[in-house]
């Protein structure tokens, strides 16, 4: 698929010269065949044109990191040509990172992370995403590390609390993994995943020793059920 999108690009950049959608879109597809200084060479054309282009300021700097200590000084350039452009742009890359991930482009995806940690060290999807992105790449170790680096910063925050809650349950501890749903249940109604799993530890495991459930395993999948069919997602 990717060839047949790059042909029918080259050729519409042959109809189109100059046409910087065209540049930027060959960019990105080199950056996915990881044939990354072809990439950076479309993003930096594009950027001839239209130098505050953030979505090429951004992806040519990722391709720099990717690329190595050659290329730092420009990754340089690029980071404070964005930074003085938009201080916020990269929360909003916050999404093509977890997207990356979702495609198992691991690596693209871990470099575009650690762009943004280095500019918002404790922001909490940072933290959070760079987690799901350690665990997923079987650094579980290291993902845990992520997560208690966010609740030093960010306390009892939901979106913690369900990454250890699920971390837990996997490990098979079962006891940290139901504290930490229940914990979540009080903080956030309206998240599927909570009554989920929170319905199978209570119907599989029962209740332990000393705990009083938020409610039964029954009225947990009620509520996850609920949330379902009112279109929330995990």
């Amino acid at each position: 698929m990717i060839l047949t999108t790059k042909d029918k690009l080259l050729e519409a950049e042959k109809a189109n010269p100059g046409n910087t959608q065209i540049m930027f879109n060959l960019g990105g597809v080199h950056m996915l065949e990881k044939d990354y200084a072809k990439a950076l060479r479309y993003f930096e054309t594009v950027l001839e044109v239209d130098p505050e282009d953030k979505d090429s300021l951004f992806n040519a700097l990722v391709c720099c990191k990717i690329m190595g200590a050659d290329y730092n000084t420009r990754e340089l350039e690029l980071f404070r040509q964005l930074l003085v452009l938009d201080p916020e742009y990269f929360n909003l890359n916050l999404t093509y990172c977890e997207a990356l991930t979702n495609y198992e482009y691991k690596e693209e995806a871990l470099i575009a992370l650690q762009v943004l940690e280095e500019k918002y060290p404790t922001n909490l999807d940072v933290l959070c995403y760079m987690s799901d992105l350690l665990v997923k790449s079987n650094n579980v170790k290291e993902g845990v590390d992520y997560l208690l680096k966010a609740k030093n910063h960010h306390g009892e925050d939901p979106k913690i609390l369900i990454r250890l809650g699920k971390l837990q349950f996997f490990a098979g501890n079962i006891p940290d993994s139901l504290k930490a749903f229940e914990l979540a249940s009080s903080k956030v109604k309206d998240n599927p995943e909570v009554w989920f799993y929170l319905f199978n530890i209570y119907k599989d495991y029962g209740v332990f020793k000393n705990k009083d459930p938020v409610c039964t395993p029954d009225e947990a999948f009620v509520k996850y059920k609920d949330l379902i069919s009112r279109g929330k997602t995990f």
